[in-house]
């Protein structure tokens, strides 16, 4: 279609201030981490336009609108997880939700209503101001109320609270056919029981099964935190101990860094790692005895929150992967052997529950285009061969795709997108599709593989 069509279609939609054809301003942001020159050579990586609605009505015109003309729909929020749910590869509108922004704090039946392109910044601002919190918080704060739920995130608070997705009562979400549905049976009230649980067919979607406008979702009352840092001396013991520690339910976080992060981030020397623990003030915090493994450190106060979004901004694009717990000492060996060939300044993670652990490579910022791309698909490799998966798929989580689920599971994702979806414009080609090039080619995953290989010894014979 013409540019100059679509800008007029569009702005008839939404104002023409609120469409912007092109994306130049797209091509930057994806050139500081991705490498916009390898990309571009096999993926239509710009949008055909940008467009900033401010209410669902005007989605589902979008919607509409996209659908009659086939042109692909890329929701985004924050534009903060990297691993390319947002990013186009074969042209079409991204949809910015950020002018959704009004959200509705209930302090009685403690929920939280917001629209999808509200910031977690400005939410616990001011919960916080009311003695209140939501159960889980993304690592970093510059991300979307709809973003983390479409990405069916876990962080801070998942340890105690599970993922997002425990924590949603309603979601108003428009489906590609133009239909505006709620996935709860209320807007105010939590309950199961009746029917399908459809807050978890578009929880970890990623914006291919539909737009999220609206999240409804449960709040808490919290009293004063506290952080304290343990030293992990025995690695033997580790998995015994951590299981332990997050069955207790005395805590709602325990936080990973290995020994190099531990250094350069916390400022103490620790080989193996330190686990940072999380916790009201009156809560009896856990004692561990020298010869269990972990030992308290320091006195000194932690902001939590503050730490991870520091290394989530500042690293960017980075592999995340969520393992059995203990297959967490074995990805701390691999990583260390992959520093013979890639900068890594080292991982951080956070426990999801009991039996598991959300981990994320942090790159150094040197690292990127193809070679981070590889780097981080070695990464998420030696994880599945430990029983691990991708945390979030994205484009290129989704080569793997074949090897988390069976045969017969991923028929019926593919089938429930086939029949949410029939014409593939939301977001196409991501989480359960393959990626596809600008000449149609399938990206599998021997096609992804070959391709970082080749890089590798490409690296090699210049050396």
């Amino acid at each position: 279609m013409k540019k100059s069509r679509l800008k007029r279609d569009l702005g008839s939609i939404l104002g023409k201030e609120n469409v912007t054809i092109g994306g130049e301003e797209e091509e930057d942001q994806i050139g500081k981490v991705w490498d916009s020159i390898i990309l571009s050579l096999g993926f239509k990586i710009l949008p055909d336009a940008i467009v900033k609605p401010k209410n669902t009505r005007e989605i589902v015109k979008i919607v509409n609108y996209a659908f009659d003309k086939k042109i692909p729909l890329i929701p985004k929020g924050g534009g903060t997880s990297n691993l390319g749910e947002t990013l186009p590869i074969r042209g079409g509108i991204i949809v910015d939700m950020k002018r959704m922004n009004k959200f509705e704090i209930d302090e009685d039946k403690k929920i939280l209503t917001a629209g999808a392109g509200t910031y977690w910044r400005e939410v616990n601002i001011n919960l916080k101001s009311k003695t209140l919190a939501l159960g889980v918080n993304p690592p970093n704060e510059d991300s979307t109320i709809g973003g983390f739920v479409s990405r069916g995130g876990y962080g801070i608070g998942s340890l105690k609270h599970g993922s997002i997705g425990n924590q949603i009562i309603n979601l108003e979400v428009v489906l590609p056919v133009g239909l505006t549905i709620n996935t709860g049976y209320s807007k105010s009230h939590f309950s199961y029981g009746y029917g399908y649980n459809n807050h978890w067919l578009f929880t970890g979607a990623e914006g291919t099964l539909g737009i999220i406008t609206e999240a409804t979702l449960k709040i808490h009352h919290q009293k004063n935190l506290k952080v304290t840092a343990y030293k992990i001396l025995k690695k033997e013991a580790m998995f015994q101990e951590l299981r332990e520690l997050a069955m207790s339910g005395n805590f709602l976080s325990a936080v990973f860094f290995d020994g190099e992060l531990s250094k350069t981030e916390l400022g103490i020397e620790a080989e193996t790692g330190i686990i940072l623990l999380l916790y009201e003030e009156e809560k009896e915090e856990a004692i561990f005895e020298k010869e269990q493994g972990i030992i308290p450190v320091t006195e000194r106060d932690f902001d939590l929150g503050v730490l991870l979004q520091n290394i989530y901004v500042q690293e960017g694009f980075g592999g995340e992967v969520f393992l059995p717990l203990d297959g967490l000492f074995n990805i701390i060996e691999v990583v260390r052997r992959l520093r013979e060939s890639y900068r890594i300044q080292g991982l951080v993670g956070f426990l999801a529950d009991p039996e598991s652990i959300v981990l994320r490579l942090i790159c150094n910022k040197e690292e990127k285009g193809l070679k981070r791309i590889t780097l981080i698909g070695d990464f998420v490799k030696v994880a599945i061969g430990l029983d691990g998966r991708p945390y979030g798929s994205g484009v290129w989580n989704s080569f793997w795709m074949e090897e988390i689920f069976d045969e017969n599971t991923l028929k019926l994702m593919r089938k429930i997108k086939e029949q949410i979806d029939s014409q593939n414009i939301m977001n196409p080609y991501k989480n359960i599709n393959y990626p596809k090039s600008r000449i149609g080619l399938t990206t599998s995953p021997s096609l992804f593989q070959t391709t970082t290989f080749l890089k590798k010894i490409l690296e090699k014979i210049s050396l």
